[in-house]
């Protein structure tokens, strides 16, 4: 249940950001793709570890 919550939480904020840049044309900078990658890498180390 520790990781539960985090992992679901990233996945749905990933989620969100994805559709807003591509669906809504929110502007997708490169600091924020890079803010999504580390959120999409942390979601990884918390199902790896």
């Amino acid at each position: 249940m520790s990781t539960a919550y985090p992992v679901w939480t990233g996945i749905g904020t990933v989620g969100t950001v994805i559709l807003g840049v591509y669906l809504l044309g929110e502007p997708g900078s490169a600091f924020k793709l890079a803010c999504v990658g580390l959120i999409v890498a942390g979601i990884i180390g918390l199902r790896a570890g």
